[in-house]
């Protein structure tokens, strides 16, 4: 079971805590080349995906709660996520 986590720099901190690799996801401001990003814009949080410097918004969220949960869904479910560090699942 994954924490309540609730805001996007927790959501950092405890996917780096427990070693997910973000080569490939921008969260709190994270430059990127191509994967997803979480950020907010204006009252709404954004789920995007960018890759060349194109960038396509794929989900919005109005409260950062709902947002960070979404992202925390997708990413530990991304076995590249976990799989590049090779950090053990449930440390």
């Amino acid at each position: 079971m994954k924490p309540e986590i609730k805001t996007i720099p927790d959501l950092e901190k405890w996917l780096k805590d427990h070693g997910y690799a973000l080569d490939h996801y921008s969260i709190n401001g994270k430059v990127i080349h191509e994967g997803y990003g979480l950020e907010q814009n204006g009252n709404l949080w954004q789920w995007y995906y960018t890759e060349r410097g194109e960038r396509q918004t794929l989900q919005h969220f109005i409260s950062e709660k709902d947002a960070v949960r979404f992202a925390l869904q997708v990413i530990t479910a991304d076995p590249l996520a976990k799989g590049i560090t090779g950090a053990p699942e449930n440390p």
